[in-house]
């Protein structure tokens, strides 16, 4: 790349070269075609392009640090070539030089940086150019006069590098903060979602604690209400219970008196009469019939009601009417048969 520029812009020169020199003949400000101004200065935008590239590659080698000889080194060259013609094609007269470059420098192909850069020329040679013509164009230090242009492009590209290096690092800087920005807000956003979704999560894991919460709470209402039910159904079975019992107890109660009036009714039935005693005679024994044992009634037997316990509720069973005993038929014993006969007698 750097030898590309310097071919570029040793090219312009050696053509610049040319133009001055073809005016041998002494007639340096004449108007001829080979030495118009105007293309004289259309040939020196095109070398003082070449400059400023040199200048501005240097100025950046400068500023990165590396080595930067070969950029200096080209533009020497190319500037040595331009004032040699310049001072060969003027026989080395200083004011024809000064007159000459004044007028090139002031056509309108040359604005701007370039016009400087020409009258900077122009200055340089003035100044380092003797009343000797000779010692001009045979022993002219040219090196002298690129120096000056040289750092006066250089100097000036050094200022553009600097603002280019500081606008860059501006830009950088800005595009870091705008990086950094964005991921930032990329971050609080994701952190964002990531805390909406969370408290959605607690959202939900809550309302799914709360359905629970009111799903237990009404099982256990509906546990309180069932056991409530349940205790109040126990009382009346209890209360049913208590009073069947009650009821079973009065009836075997009566049912125990019932028997013991039977028990008395015959007891009283079979009690003996008494008599007077007489002698039987051998007659009467013969005739007497055999004693026999009176005819008791037996008991009607009265089933007892079975009481109920409060793991069975039974109906209660009511006792079967009791029948009553029939009296014993009064029977007459051989005594009073015996005791009635004699009376008879």
């Amino acid at each position: 790349m750097m030898r590309n520029v310097v071919i570029a812009a040793v090219v312009p020169s050696a053509i610049a070269f040319s133009v001055f020199n073809q005016n041998g003949n002494g007639n340096f400000l004449g108007l001829g075609s080979d030495m118009r101004p105007d293309m004289v200065a259309n040939t020196l935008v095109k070398v003082e392009d070449g400059w400023m590239k040199q200048a501005t590659q240097f100025a950046k080698c400068m500023a990165e640090g590396d080595d930067c000889e070969s950029s200096s080194e080209a533009f020497s060259k190319s500037c040595s070539q331009v004032i040699n013609g310049i001072v060969q094609g003027s026989a080395g007269d200083r004011e024809r030089t000064a007159e000459y470059m004044a007028d090139v420098c002031g056509q309108k192909a040359l604005t701007g940086w370039h016009q400087a850069t020409c009258l900077s020329l122009r200055k340089s040679l003035a100044e380092k150019m003797t009343d000797s013509q000779f010692d001009n164009r045979e022993s002219m230090k040219t090196g002298k006069v690129c120096t000056e242009a040289w750092n006066v492009l250089v100097d000036e590209q050094k200022q553009l590098v600097a603002k280019e290096i500081a606008d860059r690092k501006e830009a950088e800087a800005k595009a870091k903060e705008e990086e950094e920005k964005e991921a930032k807000e990329e971050q609080e956003a994701k952190e964002q979602a990531e805390k909406k979704e969370s408290e959605a999560a607690i959202m939900k894991a809550r309302e799914a604690e709360e359905e629970a919460e009111e799903k237990e709470k009404e099982m256990k209402d509906e546990d309180e209400v069932r056991k409530k039910k349940e205790k109040q159904e126990e009382q009346v079975e209890e209360a049913d219970f208590e009073k069947t019992k009650k009821e079973v107890e009065k009836v075997e109660a009566e049912a125990d008196e019932k028997i013991e009036e039977a028990d008395e009714m015959e007891h009283d039935d079979v009690k003996p009469v008494p008599v007077a005693k007489a002698a039987p005679t051998v007659a009467m024994k013969a005739a007497a019939p055999k004693e026999t044992k009176p005819t008791v009634a037996k008991e009607t037997v009265v089933a007892k009601p079975v009481v109920p316990t409060k793991e069975t509720k039974a109906e209660p069973v009511m006792p079967a009417k009791e029948a009553k005993a029939a009296p014993a038929p009064k029977e007459t014993t051989p005594a009073v048969k015996e005791a009635k006969s004699v009376a008879k007698k």
